[in-house]
């Protein structure tokens, strides 16, 4: 009896990971920056609304996920494959939200209270993220300097300032010149610019959650 079951502990935990129904499996390098994460499950979901992260996350959450991003430009593209064999657009949500921080230094900024040089946050104090278990270094090399921020502000007294609510990710190949546009910023993001966010609105997202 003890010999059966010593035989069949090996089995049970050499099983190889899963991911649920429309996820899709990634290894990982796992290091402490990713929460020592060595298999990772990435889906793609459509829905309106967001560039609103607060919707993009609901969505996320009503799959048992969360927002996510990915970690090289391996996971990077393949979203991109996923997405064009969804028939999805090229833009998705993704995990990122500018911290109070930044947004802080951006509205004293439009108030010149600041200096532009100034603005600048510390790469590790930009962003806040709710999924611990992906290294964000690859995002923040993909992000321009031109498209960290996206602000604006509207009349009134006091002025109403805006800052991107959001951070998305594109990747699209195109058949005809045989070539690729990838990035990260915050295009389409509610609060880069209202004319913008409404007409041109972010329909995806990724999520990312544990394997099985």
């Amino acid at each position: 009896m003890l010999l059966l079951l010593f035989l069949t502990i090996p089995f049970v935990y050499s099983a190889d990971p899963k991911c649920p129904k429309d996820f899709h499996l990634f290894k990982r390098n796992a290091t402490s920056k990713n929460n020592h994460t060595k298999h990772w499950c990435i889906g793609l979901f459509e829905y309106e609304n967001l560039g609103n992260h607060d919707f993009a996350r609901s969505v996320c959450l009503a799959n048992n996920a969360s927002l996510t991003l990915p970690e090289n430009g391996e996971e990077h593209k393949a979203i991109g494959k996923i997405a064009a064999d969804q028939d999805m657009d090229g833009v998705h949500a993704i995990d990122g939200q500018m911290s109070p921080k930044c947004k802080l230094r951006y509205f004293k900024y439009e108030r010149a209270t600041v200096n532009y040089q100034n603005i600048r946050c510390k790469q590790n104090e930009s962003y806040e993220f709710d999924d611990a278990n992906t290294d964000p270094s690859y995002l923040y090399r993909l992000i321009s300097g031109s498209s960290k921020a996206g602000y604006f502000s509207e009349g009134g007294d006091p002025l109403h300032y805006h800052v991107a609510d959001c951070l998305t990710l594109r990747y699209s190949f195109n058949a005809k010149t045989n070539s690729t546009s990838s990035g990260a910023g915050v295009e389409f993001c509610e609060g880069e610019g209202l004319r913008n966010y409404e007409t041109n609105p972010v329909d995806s997202v990724v999520c990312g959650r544990h394997s099985l």
